[in-house]
């Protein structure tokens, strides 16, 4: 006895791919040209960090990055708009792990304790340092 599946059938066992295939373009486009950045340990770049950036006047959030694997980072808007161009001024950096191969020191946790301020005159990228962390 041979049984015919219908057309419906058979399409319906194609919508998983055809959705995996049409939805592959949807997702948000990556946010690149920001200020970037540079976050190491003794001289050892700190993948996996979400940098968040604010103004060291108002304490107003300006943006963040996430460092990739080699510690670098490009900075986006807080509000995701677009890069963020950080302009001379004084600055206060706050760290927090995204899945980095060390545990950051609590203090670099809030930005009212973080010791990671700087006075950015607009140099060709921001040298965060953050000493003695030990990498697992």
């Amino acid at each position: 006895m041979v049984v015919k599946q219908s057309s419906a059938v058979r399409f319906g066992r194609y919508l998983p791919t055809l959705f995996v295939v049409l939805m592959a373009g949807c997702g948000p486009a990556s946010i690149t040209g920001g200020t970037p950045g540079l976050l190491s340990t003794d001289g050892n770049p700190i993948p996996d960090v979400q940098v968040v950036v604010y103004s060291a006047t108002s304490e107003e959030r300006l943006g963040y990055a996430v460092t990739g694997a080699d510690g670098s980072f490009q900075l986006i808007a807080a509000d995701t708009s677009g890069p963020l161009e950080l302009n001379p001024g004084s600055y206060v950096v706050r760290l927090e792990s995204v899945g980095a191969p060390t545990d950051l020191p609590r203090n670099y946790l809030d930005q009212r304790s973080t010791p990671l301020r700087i006075d950015w005159e607009a140099e060709d990228r921001l040298e965060l340092k953050v000493p003695g962390l030990k990498l697992k």
